[in-house]
């Protein structure tokens, strides 16, 4: 290609216009300058890759090699890929000012997408040939999280030896779609290999250890749950309900059979469209995603992957941080790697630490660090240990005061004052930090739907909404109980526990009893362990309405209710009454009618103000709307918060605006990408960070997960030979050697 004006010179030309514009550095300007040819760039956190993707559209467009129109760059999400679109569109306008781009030339034709966008769009073009409707947008998590739901509940009654609780199996459905989606399988193939491995290791004679037979459960429970995908894929793909991996495994599908049996139609098609190929975040990228993106841009297109193999986040879903040395071969081309290894974001002293955490935790001795920036400041790092979650709180709140009311900064204008963050690793973190820096009057942000459930007036108003639809959510109830609506106090509680045991045990709610009846009649029982042997203190509160005064009388133990309780509870019972009478209505309505009932409006806005203090109840009352859209009802809307509350990392992370009004509170999982000047992460305790004690994702103990063998990148991963075996002592020893294997490569 012919070259008319270097990185350097086009630099030098804006900068003329525009005397803020990055002059690029050497580290960059290889990258900036390269051939119109495949290549692979390591991009580190904060190093830039951002403006050196711009620059390097700038330096193609300015020689005429492309126009603005012929770029495409796609990455994971809606917000990235506008960030990307922003900054490509404001460079080119320098450079249209700096009179390097021809006036016919428009920005706005640029073409930036999220990786799902561009599917659905190919997909749309193209679908009719495979015989499907591909117009509808896709369905959520939280829609396909209610299909789930009535699916597992409907397959509950049959005779299929499921274990687990309805939400646990929801989740292993959810999580064995999206796997055999993305892995381009079904549920029959993973049927087909399941029970021949059973039939397999079940002829071994000698005996059986704990390992082996952990194994045989998690296969027998993979194939009770298959039949449930199944139902629950072809319920969505027959009503049209598609899911934004089963839009990117067809997209896939389509255009791997476009290149079989159509001359390879769609690939030349969109080769000529676009010249330019930028895919960002490569690292995070599935097997369908890279066999959809290979069948339309391989055999040396221009592309570009850019990535880090040391922030890959989406190994849950058939993501392999491996992707980016295995780029050339999976897009058969030639593709040259370059690295961006100088951080622009880091003070000295925070990237010290991190290269240290990295020798700690890391088994590869080659990894790549990060160098600090010649103008990089030292920065602080404190560390401070607590006995308590609650000091840990009002140390953090403390330590921010100092800087969020530095005089200096509240004489910048909002924008261009200092950011503040609290990165969590357990979102039931969350609660009692805001309130300490609540309580020194620093406004919070709480970013994304399972943060704010622990939020204090969204978190009431599940407690009542689980009070008023589960008679066994006794620990919602206590949060009521000894919150500010009904204020009881210890000798009071004492006494409701008291009275609730008695009258369990006068009137056949015993234990055993109960455990008895509900073998005899095949009934499933749900309950908390308290309450299992002692009864529902739900039931109770009405029980003190319909009981007369002797028979109320029989059951009141020591400590007695004093009469101050035992009117609010009374009063508080009657109210549940009147409530519930009103749930057959919307969720959003339901929501309102409690929010009133518990006066959250005005004590939001008493403490946080008009501006800012029903921001996460209208931001509650939104996820509820979504929710209800599709057809939910309030108990699978609460179940939903149940399963958002849990999943620390599983669900989608959320799209993070950074803010200089408020200190926002968000798991480590969602702040990804994003960066602040003061950062807090509480909870480094052994056994909390990083984690301890959580759910394996590998396919041998979780029934969620498919085998290694049948997924698109099992050459990249441990596996299990199971040919290998004779006897349960060597397959036990097989499965341990390969979850050491497994566990190692997740860094645990």
């Amino acid at each position: 290609m012919e070259i008319k004006y270097s990185a350097l010179e086009i630099a030098k030309r804006i900068s003329a216009v525009d005397p803020s514009f990055r002059t690029p550095t050497s580290e960059q300007i290889p990258i900036i300058q390269s051939p119109l040819a495949p290549s692979v760039v390591i991009a580190g956190a904060g190093s830039g890759k951002t403006e050196t993707m711009s620059q390097r559209v700038l330096f193609l467009v300015a020689n005429s090699i492309i126009t603005p129109d012929q770029l495409l760059g796609l990455t994971f999400t809606r917000k990235a890929a506008g960030d990307l679109a922003k900054r490509i569109k404001y460079r080119l306008r320098q450079l249209k000012n700096a009179n390097l781009l021809p006036d016919h030339l428009d920005e706005s034709e640029l073409t930036v997408s999220t990786y799902h966008s561009y599917a659905g769009r190919v997909l749309a073009d193209h679908s009719i040939r495979i015989g499907i409707d591909a117009d509808s947008d896709p369905i959520g998590e939280a829609a396909a999280w209610q299909i789930a739901f009535e699916e597992v509940s409907r397959f509950a009654g049959t005779d299929l030896q499921i274990n687990g609780s309805v939400n646990s199996v929801v989740d292993e459905v959810m999580d064995l779609s999206t796997a055999i989606a993305e892995n381009d399988r079904s549920a029959e193939e993973i049927i087909d290999y399941t029970e021949k491995l059973l039939s397999q290791i079940n002829q071994y004679t000698d005996r059986q250890t704990i390992p082996v037979l952990e194994f045989k459960e998690e296969l027998k429970q993979r194939l009770s749950i298959l039949p449930i995908v199944a139902a629950f894929d072809h319920r969505r793909k027959t009503h049209g309900l598609l899911t934004f991996n089963d839009h990117m495994s067809l997209a896939a599908k389509l255009v791997s059979e476009s290149v079989k049996n159509y001359s390879d139609d769609i690939a030349s098609l969109e080769r000529d469209k676009y010249k330019v190929v930028l895919l960002d975040e490569y690292q995070d990228t599935s097997f369908n995603q890279i066999k959809f993106l290979s069948n339309l841009f391989g055999n040396n297109h221009p592309v570009t992957a850019v990535g880090d193999p040391n922030q890959a986040i989406y190994g849950w879903r058939s993501a392999s941080s491996e992707t980016l040395d295995t780029f050339s071969e999976s897009f058969n081309s030639k593709a040259t790697r370059y690295t961006l290894l100088t951080t622009w974001r880091n003070d000295k002293a925070i990237l010290d630490l991190a290269n240290v955490m990295i020798d700690n935790i890391s088994s590869d001795k080659k990894i790549e660090k990060l160098a600090a920036s010649p103008n990089a400041k030292t920065g602080e790092v404190v560390c401070a240990v607590y006995e308590t979650q609650v000091q840990e709180g009002q140390g953090i709140a403390e330590y921010f005061a100092k800087y969020w009311f530095d005089e200096s900064r509240e004489k910048l204008p909002p924008q261009d004052r200092s950011t503040f963050a609290v990165l969590v690793r357990s979102r039931s973190q969350i609660e009692i930090i805001q309130s300490a820096l609540n309580e020194m009057n620093i406004p919070t942000d709480v970013v994304g739907i399972g943060g704010l459930i622990h939020t204090p007036e969204v978190a009431d108003i599940i407690a009542l909404l689980r009070t008023l639809t589960m008679p066994d959510a006794g620990t919602a109830l206590m949060r009521l109980l000894t919150g500010p609506h009904l204020s009881l106090g210890a000798r009071d509680l004492m006494a409701l526990g008291a009275f609730t045991k008695a009258f369990a045990k006068s009137n056949d709610y015993s234990r055993g009893k109960w455990l008895k009846q509900a073998l005899e009649e095949d009934l499933e029982v749900v309950a908390t362990a308290d309450e299992f042997a002692a009864g529902s203190i739900i039931e109770s509160l009405e029980q003190l309405l319909t009981l007369s005064p002797s028979e109320f009388k029989k059951y009141e133990s020591t400590p007695a209710f004093s009469e101050e309780a035992l009117s609010r509870l009374r009063s508080f019972a009657l109210s549940l009454r009147v409530l519930r009478r009103n749930l057959n209505g919307l969720i959003t309505d339901a929501i309102i009618e409690v929010e009133h009932f518990l006066s959250l409006d005005t004590e939001v806005l008493v403490r946080d103000g008009w501006q800012t203090g029903r921001k996460n109840l209208d931001r509650f009352l939104d996820e509820a709307a979504r929710f209800e859209k599709n057809g939910g009802t309030l108990i699978g809307f609460l179940q939903w918060l149940k399963i958002a509350e849990d999943a620390e990392g599983g669900l989608k992370p959320a799209e993070v605006d950074v803010r200089s009004d408020a200190v926002q509170l968000l798991t480590i999982h969602s702040a990804k990408g994003a960066e602040w000047d003061y950062v807090a992460i509480p909870g480094l305790a052994d056994r909390n960070f990083p984690n301890v004690g959580k759910k394996s994702d590998s396919w041998v103990k979780n029934a969620g997960s498919i085998p290694v063998s049948m997924r698109g990148d099992c050459d990249q991963l441990p596996s299990i030979n199971f040919d290998n075996f004779s006897t349960n002592k060597n397959l036990k020893d097989g499965l341990e050697r390969f979850n050491d294997q497994w566990k190692e490569r997740k860094g645990l």
